[in-house]
């Protein structure tokens, strides 16, 4: 027979064992996330991308991958559209138009398969290019770790939320590849160089482009940002309306007064 002590010690190695698997498994332990085909990548979903969001105007630059770049501020939209899927192969539209005073308007336009797996974009004669990050794994966890493209895998800084056409919604940011809904994973706004999609049109990069235009759901929009967003108008209408309540009720207390002291001369007639 083992001695009691050694029954005990037993005992509380094992209690020690239970602690320590319950405290690793609150640890955040960082996964790599491949991607799943999202829900919302159906015939005729559609991003258009601009360099003027609302009433705030920026300007992009495009850099070519013969060596040009713009010498000058532009206008530029990049829009693509799911015409297809079959399985796991989705056939998506790409447009850009480039707009420069110089010279006028360029467009560049191709199609493309993109797996709806792992993004992997190919030409329509089976050449594969390289992942877009067009979109990435919806709702990752706070460092992440997203397999972005065939060579890069990158962190999720999961926190705060973007100005879109739907309204402020929560987001993700990927640094050095821009930031993302969170409930779908569509890219907002985007550091497209070296991305697949540009590369099939000749195109290195594009800056200063944000999300103008989608049908995809982005999810419920956040109240709580728009509300403080709004709320220098807010006070200035409650300003507004206090003078004028001040103003008015000043002016009825004159009123008021006048007709007090006109009262007595009256009576007196």
């Amino acid at each position: 027979m083992l001695p009691l002590s050694l029954f005990s010690w037993v005992g509380t190695l094992r209690k020690l064992f239970v602690a320590l698997v319950a405290l690793l498994s609150l640890l955040p332990i960082p996964q790599l996330a491949f991607g799943a085909s999202p829900n919302w990548l159906t015939r005729g979903a559609y991003v258009r991308y601009e360099t003027r969001l609302g009433s705030n105007t920026e300007v992009g630059y495009v850099h070519f991958l013969n060596g040009t770049q713009t010498n000058e501020a532009c206008f530029v939209v990049l829009q693509w559209e799911c015409m297809n899927i079959e399985g796991d192969k989705a056939l998506l539209d790409i447009n850009v138009t480039h707009t420069t005073k110089s010279n006028g308007v360029a467009l560049y336009q191709t199609r493309v398969y993109v797996n709806t797996e792992d993004r992997g974009v190919t030409l329509l004669n089976g050449t594969y290019i390289g992942k877009t990050w067009l979109w990435l794994p919806r709702n990752p966890a706070q460092g992440e770790i997203i397999e972005v493209n065939d060579s890069t895998n990158a962190t999720a800084d999961v926190k705060g939320w973007m100005a879109t056409c739907q309204g402020a919604q929560k987001s993700f940011w990927v640094y050095g590849f821009g930031g993302y809904d969170l409930d779908t994973g569509v890219l907002l706004s985007p550091y497209l160089e070296g991305d697949s999609i540009l590369q099939v049109l000749g195109i290195l990069s594009i800056k200063n482009l944000n999300v103008a235009d989608t049908n995809i759901d982005l999810g419920p929009r956040e109240w709580l940002p728009e509300i403080i967003m709004s709320l220098p108008y807010i006070l200035i209408a409650v300003s507004i309306g206090v003078v004028f309540f001040l103003v008015l009720r000043r002016r009825q207390k004159r009123s008021r007064t006048s007709q007090a002291k006109a009262s007595p001369r009256r009576q007196a007639r």
